[in-house]
């Protein structure tokens, strides 16, 4: 919903979100800006990411 009166009218960001994703799902960039990965590889690059 868009903030109401009053509220934090700053930036608002999207995340991708996979809970229990098909690991094989292919997720592709809109106009091809970033490689095409799948579901588990960006899974585990977040896992990885944040274990550091």
């Amino acid at each position: 919903r868009a903030p109401r009166a009053g509220e934090y009218q700053g930036p608002r960001y999207s995340i991708a979100f996979f809970a229990q994703a098909n690991t094989d799902a292919m997720i592709d960039s809109p106009k091809g800006k970033y490689p095409s990965i799948t579901a588990g590889d960006y899974l585990t690059q977040r896992v990885t990411a944040n274990a550091l």
